[in-house]
């Protein structure tokens, strides 16, 4: 009765479309082919799919009241109700490279609202799962919503601050008992400076630890200035403590970072042991997807130190070499170990989207490749991240030609937030840092 009351399915469905036009009204565009504008209304569809509201309004129209069943408490027979508003259906470890920081541009009169229904899950737990369908899961590497608050921080939207930065240093120091929550092997990691590769894919749980202790390190910052500005000197001393600590231990990606070759194209970033020593021999191989790496491979995680480009530079030999290592991600050819590429078998469907895109090693199939384009301008050549922005966008999302159309792994708006922005121009490649890459 609340949202449909007496109106008939035509009313219903004309209401429907008006708020779906308004919602893609949000970009104006001029010009453009038949093609690129179904391929950019499709992916604002598909990203603005996400997250979904988990609340009812319990209450009328003019007073409205909002609950939800907590999928933390109670049970299915006795549901444990609550007052207010939780957002779910979001893989921050998908989502946190474009389609969050998307919506703080497009959907700017419902970013406090959604960051607070997702800080809503840490009030009721106290954790803010990896992933949230509605509750935790135990799905994917890195405890992302630490970045992804960090950056709405930056850009000013206003949103339960004090909580969301409980969760971040919950996950950034606290062991979980739960292994739907928190970090892996945290309980050495944060002495060794990295998690060990005796846990599976444990070379990217370092590395996405590293990009959130980063974050964490820039809300600190912002919350001591806060602090300092209302002559609050305890408070800000406190948050400048955590600002040293987790920017110190954003940069412990080094030791990660095998430079033992003189050639930059033979550096890699790899996996460790216990005792120090790299993943080598027949045990790493930079085409294999799986392992150390979270659905990727080697290749693909050459640059993933977003949050430091300089430093990256640096352990290469400087921004030409870094350049030059980048080009080997394209130019090396598109086969995968752990994939049959005669019958199809083996691997994960990631893969063998990645082959059929021809783009070398490069896997825009899959969420964590989706910064790397971005990082050619932190080797000072600006003009590849644009060549192969315009690449990417005809073969991925544009037409029904070989090699070209839609790739498959969407997950929860991601691939789709990548489109949006890259058409406009630019990328928060280094979130956190308030900062946009150009692209092209």
């Amino acid at each position: 009765e609340l949202e449909i009351n007496d109106n008939d399915f035509d009313i219903i469905y004309n209401q429907a479309l008006e708020t779906w036009d308004d919602k893609l009204d949000v970009v104006e565009v001029e010009g453009g082919s038949h093609d690129q504008k179904v391929s950019l209304y499709s992916n604002m569809y598909r990203m603005f799919m996400y997250p979904n509201l988990l609340s009812e309004n319990t209450g009328t129209n003019e007073n409205p009241v909002w609950k939800y069943s907590s999928p933390y408490g109670g049970s299915n027979e006795n549901p444990e109700v609550v007052e207010g508003k939780m957002y779910y259906n979001n893989g921050f470890w998908d989502t946190y490279r474009a389609a969050l920081p998307a919506y703080s541009i497009f959907s700017m009169d419902k970013s406090s609202e959604l960051l607070d229904g997702l800080v809503q899950h840490h009030k009721d737990t106290d954790w803010v799962p990896r992933w949230s369908a509605p509750g935790g899961t135990y799905f994917m590497s890195g405890t992302s919503s630490d970045i992804v608050f960090a950056d709405a921080m930056k850009k000013g939207i206003v949103f339960d601050q004090e909580d969301a930065f409980k969760s971040m240093i919950k996950n950034g120091a606290v062991v979980s008992d739960d292994s739907n929550y928190g970090r892996k092997q945290l309980s050495t990691a944060i002495f060794r400076g990295y998690t060990t590769n005796s846990t599976g894919e444990g070379f990217s749980w370092s590395m996405e630890g590293y990009i959130n202790d980063y974050g964490i390190s820039q809300m600190a910052q912002r919350l001591a200035d806060e602090a300092l500005a209302a002559g609050n000197e305890e408070a800000a001393q406190t948050y400048l403590d955590e600002v040293e600590y987790y920017r110190n231990r954003a940069l412990n990606y080094v030791n990660l970072f095998d430079g033992s070759s003189d050639d930059p194209t033979e550096k890699w970033f790899k996996g460790k042991n216990a005792n120090g020593e790299f993943t080598s021999g027949d045990s790493f191989d930079p085409t294999f997807w799986g392992g150390d790496y979270t659905e990727t491979n080697a290749y693909n995680m050459t640059v993933t130190v977003p949050q430091d480009g300089k430093g990256l530079a640096n352990l290469y030999g400087g921004t030409e070499a870094l350049g030059t290592r980048m080009d080997t991600i394209f130019t090396t050819k598109g086969t995968y170990n752990g994939y049959n590429a005669t019958d199809g078998a083996g691997g994960i469907h990631e893969q063998r989207e990645a082959r059929d895109v021809k783009l070398g090693q490069y896997g825009h199939s899959n969420q964590p490749s989706h910064g790397i384009i971005y990082m050619y301008n932190y080797a000072k050549q600006p003009w590849k991240t644009q060549a192969l922005v315009r690449d990417v966008l005809d073969r991925c999302y544009v037409g029904a030609d070989f090699g070209q159309g839609y790739l498959g792994d969407e997950d929860n708006g991601e691939m789709s937030g990548w489109q949006v922005l890259s058409s406009l121009g630019f990328f928060p490649v280094n979130m956190g840092s308030g900062e946009y890459a150009i692209g092209s």
